[in-house]
């Protein structure tokens, strides 16, 4: 049992949060029918924050200080921030975009693993890395079209969202890998959620939605996009970094073009070899990122 979570577990964990976050680009197009990408993104916060808020209402008040002030930065890197960069960004830019630049989480990763946190990673993992986001890059380019708007903006937003993730993972990784998955995620929506909360209300957004019959269908979008999406697959993602490595981790996001993708294939779009292509090596990619030499398993 112990040999299959090392070996397979973490695999079977990748396939399932790529499927689920390359879904969230169609959630948040159809959300952003119904409301501005504020009032999406702390919607989205808001409802993750109350879904997780049992779990941990009890064992927050046991954390130190330290402790507490780390999972809350960690709610802001991993949800709040990006929550609000992707809802803006999604308003100019095109879904396969956003999806290559988020493909710079495990590059930003290394970087910082190696800058701030004495990640020592060894060739093959630079070399994975590489692979990987070059597949992420022949994938995408290949399904770009003419209308795709590069706006530079909303390029630097998704840009400081990956940032954020790679600083996310990593801090995770050093200093609350001990830590329930379910407890770091939900501690971390408390204060982000607390902050949406007071801008919802302030800004009017419950006052919207109770005169807006039709908004009820882009809060459905985004109720799923929040239990799902960054409640459930937030923790599921906290437990993958605590059994894998955080170049292993944040190569979640090589594979989520992968599906968002195969959505416009089911959508009627025309799948082509470059396609099976460039999945193979992505895959090559994250096998690479995840290898460990003989004498690394031995001392596990």
């Amino acid at each position: 049992m112990r040999d299959f979570t090392r070996k397979h577990l973490p695999w079977i964990i990748l396939i399932c949060l790529s499927f689920i976050w390359g879904s969230s680009f169609i959630l948040m197009k159809k959300s952003l029918l119904f409301f501005k990408p504020d009032q999406m993104a702390a919607l989205r916060i808001f409802i993750a924050m109350l879904v997780l808020l049992p779990f941990v209402a009890g064992k927050l008040r046991n954390l130190r200080k330290k402790d507490f002030l780390l999972i809350t930065l960690i709610g802001f890197l991993g949800n709040g921030i990006p929550a609000f960069a992707f809802s803006f960004a999604q308003t100019v830019l095109d879904s396969s975009v956003s999806g290559i630049l988020n493909s710079l989480v495990p590059m930003f990763t290394l970087f910082a693993g190696i800058l701030f946190f004495r990640l020592r990673p060894i060739p093959l993992h630079y070399i994975g890395v590489m692979i990987g986001f070059g597949g992420a890059v022949s994938l995408i380019y290949f399904h770009r079209n003419e209308n795709t708007a590069y706006a530079l903006w909303g390029a630097l937003l998704v840009t400081a969202a990956t940032i954020c993730y790679a600083f996310n993972v990593n801090i995770i990784k050093k200093y609350l890998a001990q830590f329930d998955p379910v407890l770091i995620t939900g501690g971390g929506l408390l204060v982000t959620g607390l902050c949406s909360f007071s801008y919802l209300l302030f800004s009017g957004t419950f006052s919207t939605l109770s005169g807006c019959s039709a908004c009820l269908e882009g809060l459905g979008y985004i109720a799923i996009l929040s239990v799902v999406g960054s409640a459930l697959a937030v923790i599921v993602f906290n437990y993958l970094i605590k059994i894998s490595s955080p170049l292993f981790s944040s190569s979640v996001t090589y594979m989520i073009p992968v599906f968002a993708i195969g959505w416009g294939i089911i959508d009627g779009e025309r799948g082509t070899w470059i396609d099976l292509a460039s999945v193979v090596i992505i895959l090559a990619g994250v096998y690479l990122v995840n290898y460990k030499p003989k004498s690394a398993e031995k001392h596990e």
